[in-house]
């Protein structure tokens, strides 16, 4: 198991790596006799290069939760795949925070990492009043510098370690501008960022 997930983490954070394979085997064809084969190859495969790319559209927020997951914020996640591989991970979810300080967790539902750039839904629980303090005391253009680590990875209500531990050491970077989802809403940015929209 141990090597498994420093193979999947490798594969996770590097835009490429290498495999070796190595090994002896029997070759026998027809009426030929058997003979030793050794081979000694090396590979490379393109990684899932950290997830560069990534990036959260079609924001949507909601005062009152949508379903039963509690989520209060939907959009869409761009997840670059830049493999031949489909991966299927299950459900995940992820931790979100600005400067430290935790705002919620997003989660995409049946994930199948397809190749290519893809996105798939996304529903978070956001701590709206974290959200709108952060705004009206500290970024008041309405975007903020979020921070996104995986948390956990479950396939048919089992946790998944050997992609979990990879997902767990996996940190997003992106600012995202919630202006255009609080006007949705009603919530004018400089409103808030004076403090009269609060």
């Amino acid at each position: 198991m141990d090597q498994f997930i420093a193979y999947n983490t490798l594969a996770l954070n590097s835009s490429t790596y290498q495999i070796g394979l190595r090994g002896t085997t029997k070759l026998h064809e027809m009426k030929f006799p058997t003979t030793t084969v050794q081979f000694n190859k090396i590979i490379t495969l393109a990684g899932l290069n950290n997830f560069a790319g990534f990036n959260i559209t079609n924001l949507k927020l909601f005062l009152q939760p949508q379903g039963p997951d509690g989520a209060n914020l939907l959009g869409d996640a761009l997840i670059p795949n830049p493999t031949v591989q489909a991966i299927e991970f299950g459900n995940v979810t992820f931790d979100v925070s600005v400067d430290g300080q935790s705002i919620g967790q997003s989660r995409i539902n049946d994930l199948m990492l397809t190749p290519g750039n893809h996105t798939y839904p996304l529903r978070s629980t956001a701590n709206q009043t974290t959200v709108l303090n952060l705004i009206s005391s500290k970024y008041k253009d309405g975007v903020l510098p979020l921070t996104i680590v995986g948390n956990s990875v479950v396939y048919n209500g089992q946790h998944l370690p050997y992609y979990e531990t990879p997902f767990k050491s996996n940190v997003q970077h992106i600012n995202l501008n919630l202006a255009p989802a609080l006007a949705a809403i009603g919530l004018n940015i400089s409103d808030i960022g004076s403090g009269s929209g609060l």
